[in-house]
């Protein structure tokens, strides 16, 4: 019965029935082989341009790292073959500029977020572990951050120890300070005259995350001589990192300790700045690596405490009062305290730089109840402002400084803000008047014309004209003579009427004759 009812028209016999079903079949299977196929060129696809990333970056690091290397070592040796007839190879209009590096050396074909996620997926599917970043609500995160102590194992700066000073997420590299200095191409950062005298100018070039390996200080346990423990610290080079989500322990959001057990997975987020939040340990161990921005140094204690004593010094007398007894062992004790920090400050600052040292080692290990994610850093200013580089070529040279009642502002500005803000305030004052009007016995008839009177003084008065754009002074224009040719074809409504009213009569007197006609036939 089903099949009769869905059916267009009732069939009747077992064969229509039997059409019925083949047709709702096939129909099916194409249906099937559509969605399959759409599919199947999705992923195709998909793996069309991860090939093609894949296939620029290799063809980048061929055109501008592995060719010019080559190069190099061809002319190096030919130089060496000829002696003092090598000939000069900084010849030309650009003479100055050879062997700098330029604008395609120095950006590196990035990598999609959506290439590395499919990438690690295609890992986890083949048993394997996935390559960092890792990629959460599409955001790369990595296992290195800025401020982080890296080492070089790769490359002419090989061994090399320095902090990571940015993360660039697009190419998956790093900027260590002071390491891979390279000299390049000066008007690239030139802004200023000076700058733009000297062709050349020294930057740290972006090193791959891969060549770089994470460096954190580890606690030893040996023994001396006599057989006693001793607990010493030492720099180790972490060859592989485990990032992992932070999941048990205690909620962000709810404060809850839920021990081993895991807390919900939309509280794994930082509540603050909504990163996620990840723990790394060294592979193979339950040894966590803190991250920068959890290391309180003790230079940064004792401001806090100073702030706090600052911050309480507005409080009464009552409760600081001292009885001259208590003054007089206060005394003796302040003294004996700056008798000790003179000689302390003047015996060694090797020690006190040792005691920040060994401060800032005893939070290692220290886990954090609540870990946080990264903090936010926002650039100083947005890259399409006219920063103070561009605005003042040369410290020598006149600043324009803008304003508020100087260009490129208009000059009306400032005039139209006072007469607002003028404006603003007589409306606050009259709203209140009303209100306190109001509250008095007035008539209906008063409040509604009082109502009526303070909507009409605060309905906007249009924009000035020395503030209209071209596109509003012409649809203006255009407006006002629409209006005036409907004012020149509009007819009047009497004579409208007046025809009208003849054009009906005439249609009645049409009808008449022949309605008379067929009465007599």
């Amino acid at each position: 019965m089903s099949q009769l009812a869905s059916a267009a028209k009732p069939a009747r016999t077992a064969r229509q029935l039997k059409n019925i079903r083949e047709t709702r079949k096939v129909k099916g299977a194409i249906r099937w082989h559509e969605r399959q196929r759409e599919r199947r060129q999705k992923i195709a696809q998909e793996r069309h341009d991860d090939k093609q990333v894949f296939q620029q970056i290799r063809q980048w690091h061929t055109e501008n790292v592995s060719r010019p290397i080559n190069e190099a070592r061809k002319n190096l040796k030919q130089d060496y073959e000829l002696g003092p007839l090598r000939p000069n190879r900084a010849v030309g209009q650009d003479a100055e500029k050879y062997g700098l590096l330029g604008v395609e050396q120095l950006t590196r074909k990035a990598i999609p977020v959506e290439t590395q996620k499919r990438v690690n997926e295609a890992r986890e599917a083949r048993g394997l572990d996935p390559v960092y970043p890792l990629v959460v609500k599409d955001q790369k995160y990595f296992p290195i951050v800025r401020d982080d102590r890296v080492m070089v194992i790769k490359g002419p700066e090989k061994g090399k120890i320095g902090v990571v000073q940015d993360v660039m997420s697009g190419t998956h590299e790093v900027v260590v300070k002071g390491i891979n200095k390279r000299f390049a191409d000066a008007s690239l950062f030139a802004t200023q005259e000076d700058e733009i005298k000297n062709v050349r100018r020294e930057i740290e070039v972006p090193i791959l995350m891969e060549d770089v390996r994470l460096v954190t200080p580890y606690q030893i346990s040996t023994t001396d001589k006599d057989g006693n423990h001793v607990q010493t610290w030492t720099d180790v080079v972490v060859d592989n990192v485990f990032l992992e989500r932070h999941t048990t322990g205690i909620d962000p959001f709810t404060k809850i300790d839920y021990g081993t057990r895991e807390f919900p997975e939309e509280h794994r987020f930082d509540p603050e700045t909504g990163i996620p939040v990840f723990n790394r340990y060294i592979a193979g161990t339950r040894r966590r690596i803190q991250w920068p921005w959890e290391t309180v140094l003790p230079e940064q204690e004792d401001k806090s405490e100073k702030m706090a004593y600052s911050s309480g010094s507005n409080k009464s007398l009552i409760g600081k009062l001292k009885t001259p007894i208590e003054t007089a062992k206060g005394w003796i004790k302040s003294s004996k305290s700056k008798d000790d920090n003179e000689q302390s400050t003047e015996s060694t600052e090797e020690e006190l730089a040792a005691q920040r040292l060994q401060a800032k080692l005893d939070q290692v290990n220290q886990v954090p109840e609540l870990p946080r994610g990264a903090p936010v850093h926002l650039p100083a200013d947005h890259e399409d402002d006219t920063g103070r580089n561009k605005a003042e070529p040369s410290p020598n040279t006149s600043s324009f400084y803008p304003t508020l009642v100087y260009p490129p502002f208009p000059r009306q500005l400032a005039p139209e803000i006072q007469t607002h803000a003028q404006e603003v305030e007589a409306a606050e004052r009259s709203e209140k008047q009303d209100w306190y009007e109001n509250k008095k016995e007035v008539s209906a008839e008063e409040r509604t014309r009082r109502k009526a009177a303070k909507a009409e003084r605060l309905r906007p008065k249009g924009i000035p004209e020395t503030m209209k754009t071209p596109l509003q002074l012409r649809w203006e224009v255009e407006r006002r003579q629409k209006l005036e040719q409907r004012e020149k074809t509009k007819v009047d409504r009497n004579a409208l009427m007046i025809a009208l009213g003849a054009h009906i009569d005439a249609k009645k007197a049409a009808r008449i004759p022949a309605k008379v006609g067929s009465e007599l036939d």
